[in-house]
């Protein structure tokens, strides 16, 4: 792996552009955090706070090091507490981003709705995921991102992929819970899995099918009136 890692970050410097106005969250408290990761990585981070352009030089990093302080600083820039995305420098740790366009939200008002949904009433949704898959979730512009571990963190991935396709939030919960026990007694099955997955969909489109029937039944009754 780490041979790979070589090859693609062979270079002394890259560049990581982030929203503005996450650029204090990567300096912090009178350049804490921003030191703290120099420090911990090895590396300098240079950063243009009108531009949102930070460079990364490598110093004397390795090339493994190098790339998850760009993972670290994109965390931070998709709406992750310093705290959370420094995990990233552990290697057991990944970072997933979902681009809200990826699967065909692309109005405001549609991303509004697809986020809530992910965030849930209070949080409800989004502290669920993080509680149950031990990972972080931010929800964030016009992606969902995720840090956690090996196939906790692909499981939230699917989940909130499911949800941003509208599949039904307790059919969601409960498959998350299902899967869970079936790792722990080993019984894990695909096709079990698949099924799940599917009915947290059809319960959503049977449901817009009936609400659609409904209301075209109201219609009748008002035309003969």
């Amino acid at each position: 792996m780490v041979n790979i890692m070589d090859a693609k970050y062979k270079e002394q410097e890259t560049y990581v552009k982030i929203p503005n106005y996450r650029i204090g969250a990567v300096i912090g408290k009178n350049g804490q955090d921003k030191k703290d990761i120099e420090v911990i990585t090895g590396t300098t981070l240079d950063i243009d706070s009108k531009s949102g352009e930070i460079t990364i030089i490598r110093n004397n990093a390795d090339a493994y090091t190098f790339y998850r302080t760009e993972q670290v600083i994109k965390s931070i820039g998709r709406g992750f507490s310093p705290q959370h995305a420094k995990l990233l420098l552990e290697s057991s740790y990944t970072l997933d981003i979902m681009e809200l366009k990826e699967f065909g939200i692309l109005t405001d008002k549609q991303m509004e709705t697809k986020r809530g949904r992910i965030i849930g009433t209070k949080g409800s949704m989004k502290r669920f995921l993080e509680e149950t898959l031990d990972c972080y979730v931010s929800v964030q512009g016009k992606t969902i991102a995720i840090i956690g571990q090996g196939l906790n963190s692909g499981l939230a991935k699917e989940a909130i992929s499911k949800l941003l396709m509208g599949g039904n939030i307790p059919a969601v919960k409960q498959g998350i819970q299902k899967k869970l026990s079936q790792r722990k007694k080993n019984t894990f099955s695909t096709e079990e899995d698949n099924d799940w997955w599917d009915a947290c969909l059809n319960i959503q489109i049977f449901s817009r099918i009936l609400k659609n029937i409904l209301s075209q039944n109201s219609l009748k009754k008002i035309d003969k009136c």
